[in-house]
């Protein structure tokens, strides 16, 4: 699978259900563009679903990742880093809490989906044996998806998205001072039509993109632009 698979990442995953609530916890390989589990940073998932209501479920989840560190990629071309890097070791840690609420009525015909997460990442690196605070990151996305079917196997969708990869930010001055947050935000709107074929084990989609892309000051001009998408899905 590994071998395959265009995102190559291999995991031990348990979900315990129960009336009111389910349990999930979930232990990934990590950063998984490799051949093989040849790395030593794995990530972990633990998220709760309460279930008050047959139609309604509410879910609290938190992912702790070890992934690798991207401010050892940047230094190269950075100038608060001038030491060699030969002789530097880096380590990230991420650290992702959200929540989702999911609502579906009319025989499943209507659903509400709004799933909401913020995740800090925090950069240390290892100089000269000595452990330096280089930076924390801080990140958050929204997305909302309803969609009905007013007869089947027809479904209308609407999806509104957010997701801002740097909303705040801290660099230790000592490595490479203060640096105001960028102004790069993402939003979508998605206007789409599904057909379901077999009952729900296959299904043909026609979605309408708009995008407006935000770009951090200096290096261009804001971006919107529109896509069309066509695709056919089955399901196991």
């Amino acid at each position: 699978i590994q071998r395959l698979a265009a995102w190559r990442q291999l995991s031990i995953e348990s979900i315990t259900d129960t009336k009111y609530v389910d349990f999930i916890f979930g232990i990934y390989n990590g950063p998984s563009n490799n051949w093989g589990d040849n790395n030593l940073y794995k990530d972990f998932n633990v998220k709760l679903r309460f279930k008050p209501v047959p139609w309604m479920h509410v879910g609290v989840f938190t992912w702790i990742g070890m992934p690798n560190s991207t401010y050892a990629k940047s230094c190269p071309a950075d100038p608060c880093v001038a030491t060699d890097l030969t002789r530097k070791k880096s380590f990230a840690l991420d650290v992702t809490f959200g929540g989702e609420l999911y609502i579906h009525v009319w025989e499943d015909r209507f659903k509400l989906l709004v799933e909401g997460m913020a995740r800090t990442h925090l950069d240390w690196l290892e100089r000269g044996g000595t452990e330096e605070f280089v930076r924390s990151t801080t990140r958050y996305g929204l997305y909302l998806h309803t969609s009905i079917q007013p007869v089947k196997p027809f479904e209308i969708l609407l999806r509104a998205d957010l997701y801002d990869p740097a909303a705040s930010g801290y660099y230790n001055p000592a490595t490479g001072g203060n640096r105001a947050k960028d102004k790069n935000a993402t939003y979508w709107m998605t206007f789409g039509m599904n057909y379901f074929l077999d009952g729900m084990n296959a299904k043909l989609s026609l979605d309408y993109v708009y995008k407006h892309d935000q770009i951090v000051p200096g290096t261009g001009p804001i971006l919107n632009w529109s896509e069309v998408l066509a695709q056919a899905s089955l399901f196991f």
